[in-house]
């Protein structure tokens, strides 16, 4: 249903939102694969107050959930490859994520630093709906229309949740994407597919760097 992989522990923009995706490792959700990246010290630094601290917070609200001390569950996560988003040695760790983005319906991209990252545009290029946590996000580029290319409707193909919302109930957007329906899957999936030409520079027939330029 739903991918992440990152870090939760940002600066700036997404710092208040990026903590509470953390809270998505709970409830159980089989088809709900969130991967934090635990480092091999984070115990270490829990005991000398130097761990990341959304991080920490993440990894203790799970270990209370399934009522284990916080070393199994840390060694536990790093075992099934959270220390590095992937068990399968032979490729990277993005090759690792990327696959899982073109499984997944949904690809959860909060804001990071800034409203846009990388990974939103690796949710397209993926096939995957990219489900947005920044609310002044319109969009990477794109959006203007140029003397011979329309502007990329992203609010028809993405999910763009409300910030507040989910702060407030991180579970909540659990419950909005299992509440969209086949048809609305298909319709969104179909035209991520169309415009993925507008963003991507590295698809067939590519349009995105001549949106690129017409944006600067």
């Amino acid at each position: 249903l739903l991918y992440f992989a990152g870090g939760l522990d940002v600066c700036c923009t997404g710092q208040r939102v990026r903590c509470e995706v953390g809270q998505l490792l709970l409830g159980g959700h089989k088809d709900v694969i969130i991967q934090i990246g635990i480092r091999g010290d984070v115990i270490r630094k829990t005991g000398n107050g130097t761990a990341p601290p959304c991080t920490i917070k993440a990894v203790k609200a799970l270990a209370a959930e399934q009522h284990k001390p916080v070393e199994e569950l840390v060694a536990q996560l790093r075992s099934s490859g959270q220390d590095d988003m992937g068990t399968d040695r032979g490729t990277s760790k993005y090759e690792r994520m990327g696959r899982m983005m073109a499984r997944s319906k949904f690809c959860l991209c909060p804001a990071g630093d800034i409203c846009t990252t990388s990974r939103f545009v690796s949710s397209i290029s993926a096939g995957c709906i990219p489900v947005v946590l920044c609310d002044g996000l319109e969009g990477p580029f794109g959006r203007k229309v140029g003397p011979f290319l329309n502007a990329v409707p992203y609010h028809d193909f993405w999910i763009k949740y409300p910030v507040g919302a989910f702060m407030r109930n991180p579970a909540g957007l659990i419950s909005k994407l299992r509440s969209i329906t086949p048809q609305e899957l298909e319709r969104r999936q179909g035209l991520l597919r169309e415009y993925r030409r507008s963003v991507i520079l590295q698809a067939p027939a590519t349009t995105a760097g001549t949106r690129y330029l017409e944006e600067v």
